[in-house]
Order: C-alpha cells, then sequence, then structure tokens
C-alpha cells in the first residue's frame, strides 16, 4: 500500500540535550573506563548539543525515555549479559 510506508526512523533519546563531551564523559563512567576522549572543535555551523524530537516515538509505540546513563547502563549490561 503507497499509503504506509514500510518502515518509519523514530528518534530514541532524552529529549534533552546532550553534548558531545558529556556524552563521551557519561560512556568512559558506564563503562568504568579510564580512557581520556579526544574531543575536537565542532565543525563550524554545527549544532554545540544533539537534541532529536522524540514525539513520534511517545506517539506511535509509547516510548518513555531514560537518561543518558540510565540507557548507556542497560546497553552495557545486555553487551555485557550482566543482571542490572
Amino acid at each position: 500500500n503507497k499509503n504506509f510506508p514500510f518502515y518509519t526512523v523514530l528518534n530514541l533519546g532524552s529529549g534533552q540535550p546532550v553534548t558531545d563531551a558529556y556524552l563521551a564523559r557519561t560512556i568512559v563512567e558506564v563503562w568504568n573506563s579510564h580512557a581520556e576522549p579526544l574531543l575536537l572543535p565542532p565543525p563550524p555551523g554545527a549544532d554545540p548539543a544533539l537534541n532529536y524530537n522524540i514525539e513520534a516515538a511517545r506517539n506511535s509505540i509509547g516510548y518513555m525515555p531514560v537518561t543518558l546513563q540510565q540507557g548507556l547502563q542497560l546497553y552495557y549490561a545486555a553487551q555485557r549479559n550482566l543482571p542490572l
């Protein structure tokens, strides 16, 4: 049916702006790493923080966001097969 797309792209984030630096620091913290992220300045005209609209996900699948740290912890546990 041409009226309905085969797939829909949904943004699954927290709905809050996140800078590259915050993302990198949070990954290092959750993974309990001693890595030192190399953060370069953003290209000219780039947004300093990523913030995607999650309303479509909320409306179509009942998506309820968690914090970045919670989401990374869930992902880390799933990848490592660890209990939460």
